[in-house]
């Protein structure tokens, strides 16, 4: 948490440092009201984005290409940290990237063939019940 002097009079902000206490007039207009304000940075998990593509010359079904990116809740850790996932089919690409939102440490990172691509996600095989 980061926390200034405001002078009331002209507006004008100085840190702590510069104005070691209230009582000192203002250095800009020598006013001695002055505000504490408080800043804090609060980080709120944005919905990502998804996008698909196709190309017209082909009658597949599924998309040619597709993008997912924004945040996204991380099981292993419970954090919501940064995703980015590109499936290429034209190419035979998959790439999936997954960064801590604060630090930018990348977590988890996969660059594969995606017809190599399996056992993941819905591409696990259903255990069936006997």
């Amino acid at each position: 948490m980061k926390y200034y002097l405001e002078c009331r009079q002209c507006g004008k902000s100085f840190t702590k440092e510069l104005v070691s206490d209230q009582s000192q007039p203002c250095p800009n207009c020598d006013s001695v009201d002055w505000c504490i304000c408080v800043m804090e940075t609060l980080e709120i998990p944005m919905p990502g984005i998804k996008l698909k593509g196709k190309m017209k010359e082909t009658d597949q079904k599924r998309p040619t290409i597709e993008f997912e990116g924004g945040h996204d809740l991380y099981r292993e850790s419970g954090k919501w940290n940064k995703k980015k996932r590109l499936i290429d089919r034209k190419e035979d690409k998959y790439e999936e990237i997954i960064t801590d939102s604060q630090t930018g440490e990348v977590i988890h990172h996969c660059e594969e063939k995606l017809t190599e691509h399996q056992g993941h996600g819905s591409a696990k095989t259903a255990k069936r019940k006997p």
